[in-house]
Formats: C-alpha cells, sequence, structure tokens
C-alpha cells in the first residue's frame, strides 16, 4: 500500500525535527573541545615529568651518598656502582608502580592528541560535508582511549576491567541517505556528538583510576619523600647552603627583606629550618598535582555535559568549558612554579 503525498511530507517533517542541531552551537563546542584538549595535553606531560624524573632523583641521592663513605678504594667502588646503574633500585614496589603509572600517562597522552584531532574533524563536519574525514578520526580516538583503558585497568588489582568503546558514526551516517543535505549534515553531527561523548566519558573514566592511583598508598607522598630525601643529601654533603635556601623562602613572603649570615653556632639550628621549609614547599607541589587532577576531571565533566545538552536539542553553554579549561591552565601554572 503506498503511502499518500501528505504521508510522505509528515515523515520528511519528522525526521527533519528528530534532526535538527543548532550547527553553530555544535561548531562552538567543537572548538571548546579543542580548547579543552589541549589543556589536558599540557596536564599529562606534566604529570609524566614528575614521574619520570624519579630515577634521575635515585642516581643523583645515590652519588652523593657516596661522601659518607671516608676509604678511599671503597668510596671509588661506591661511585663506580652508581656510574654502572647496579645498585638495586629502592623501593621496588615504587618503581613498578612509576613504571605503570607512566604506561598510563603516555597512553593518556596520546589518547587526548587524537581525540583533539576528533574535535577537529567535528568542527569542520559543522562547516562543511566532512563526514570520512570524522570517521578516520573518531576511529582513532576510540582506539587510542581503549588503549588507554586497558593500560589503566591494570593499576587496579583485582580490579573489573574498563569497557571498550566503539564507534556508531559510521553506521549512522550510513542511514540517513534519504533526507536532504542540511539534514544528512545535522544527523552526521549528533552521531558524532554522541561518539564525542562516549569517548570523553570513557576518558574520564580512565583518568579517575589514574588520579586515584596516583594518590593511594601515599605515592606521591612517597615521590616527594624521594625528593626531599635528595635535598637531604645535598645538605649534608655541602651542595646546598642551608642558609641561602632559606634566604630564599622568606623573600617570598617578605620581598625587601635583609637577611643576615647565621653565625657558625646556630648551623644545626639552620639546617634544619632549611629543611622544615623544603618539606612545606614540597606538600605544597603534592597538593598541586592532585588539584591539577581534579581540574582535568572537571574539564571533562564540563564537555561531557555539553555533549549532552547538544544531543538533548538544549541550549549550550562552552564558557562552562572554556571556564573549566582555563582553571586547569591556571592550577598547571601555579605547578610549575612549585616546583
Amino acid at each position: 500500500m503506498r503511502l499518500p503525498h501528505t504521508a510522505f511530507v509528515l515523515l520528511a517533517m519528522i525526521l527533519a525535527a528528530c534532526s535538527s542541531v543548532d550547527k553553530d552551537g555544535a561548531k562552538s563546542l567543537g572548538l571548546a573541545g579543542q580548547n579543552a584538549t589541549q589543556a589536558l595535553a599540557v596536564q599529562v606531560e606534566e604529570a609524566q615529568t614528575t614521574l619520570d624524573v624519579l630515577n634521575q632523583w635515585w642516581a643523583v641521592r645515590d652519588t652523593l651518598v657516596c661522601s659518607n663513605v671516608t676509604v678511599a678504594v671503597a668510596r671509588r667502588a661506591c661511585l663506580d656502582n652508581v656510574a654502572s646503574a647496579s645498585t638495586a633500585i629502592h623501593p621496588p614496589a615504587l618503581e613498578q608502580d612509576r613504571l605503570r603509572l607512566s604506561d598510563v600517562m603516555a597512553k593518556r597522552g596520546a589518547a587526548i592528541r587524537e581525540l583533539n584531532a576528533a574535535y577537529s574533524a567535528f568542527v569542520a563536519l559543522a562547516d562543511y560535508d566532512a563526514g570520512r574525514e570524522t570517521a578516520t578520526a573518531i576511529n582513532d580516538a576510540f582506539a587510542g582511549i581503549n588503549a588507554l583503558s586497558a593500560a589503566a585497568s591494570g593499576l587496579v588489582p583485582g580490579g573489573a576491567a574498563l569497557p571498550t568503546i566503539a564507534s556508531s558514526f559510521s553506521t549512522a551516517a550510513a542511514g540517513i541517505g534519504a533526507l536532504g543535505a542540511e539534514q544528512e549534515q545535522a544527523r552526521s553531527m549528533l552521531a558524532a556528538s554522541r561518539d564525542l561523548h562516549t569517548a570523553i566519558d570513557a576518558l574520564t573514566a580512565a583518568l579517575r583510576i589514574e588520579r586515584d592511583r596516583a594518590a593511594s598508598e601515599s605515592l606521591l607522598s612517597q615521590l616527594q619523600g624521594e625528593r626531599a630525601a635528595l635535598y637531604d643529601s645535598a645538605v649534608d654533603v655541602g651542595l646546598i647552603a642551608p642558609n641561602e635556601s632559606l634566604n630564599a623562602f622568606f623573600r617570598r613572603t617578605y620581598p625587601d627583606l635583609t637577611l643576615a649570615r647565621p653565625p657558625e653556632a646556630n648551623a644545626d639550628v639552620i639546617k634544619a629550618a632549611a629543611r622544615a621549609a623544603a618539606k612545606a614547599e614540597l606538600a605544597q607541589a603534592q597538593a598541586a598535582i592532585l588539584e591539577s587532577y581534579d581540574a582535568a576531571l572537571a574539564t571533562l565533566e564540563a564537555v561531557s555535559e555539553e555533549h549532552g545538552r547538544l544531543e538533548a536539542r538544549q541550549p549550550l553553554d562552552v564558557d562552562h568549558i572554556l571556564g573549566a579549561a582555563n582553571h586547569l591552565d591556571s592550577v598547571l601554572s601555579g605547578l610549575n612554579k612549585k616546583k
């Protein structure tokens, strides 16, 4: 039975209504997504740098510890041992955690780069028919995020693996040929938004695991403890002058202050005060690292919320994303000052 012409018109109107989307809003969302992923890329670089300097700290500290060996032959053996890197990694559990986290961070960096490219394609899709470009970019982003999810799952002892995600954009785009060009573009953008939304939520789940692993079992505290031990070793061998270290500490609070050179009789007191100041600064740096994780998660949540608005045909608030990304930038800037 053939439908009357009015039925075809009604069907077309329903399809058009279902596929309506604010193209300008979608483009703004894509640009905000690019901005957010750029900030996230900086965060992962900072986190990985913090983690990967650990072996350097160990190597320097082990060398400085050789100063405690006063017998010439034994001291030379100590230095040779450090130079040949035959000294056992200490502590082994921390090194294992560092390697696992470093692997996750590397995969997160790759996934974020692919996701940034997918948002670029999403912007192009809002401007013109960039369906093939978008499908390729989304598939690449999904592959990167699935690799990240698998690595992040390994951080949870006995925990359930994060699920893999699969793109539905190509399938959705293939089934809209009966619509007009404008409706096809709108449906494509909605399909792409749903995929990007899925990718953002999967990235968020992996980042939560990474953040919790970094904070759990005092991993960051151990890292900062190793850094404090390095500082102490440098003080002990005379590489760091405690009074000069304290001068820098006081000048941050009292820029115009002129500090006197302390008498030798107070050397032990000055050394203790310098170590206390260093410990406080390390605690601030540790808090800033965790704050950067939380700011990154807040940025991802903002992107996810705006995708939900687009898919529900609600007005977008891309400033929500930009504000979260700007806050992340600010936190990262503060983290650099605390290093």
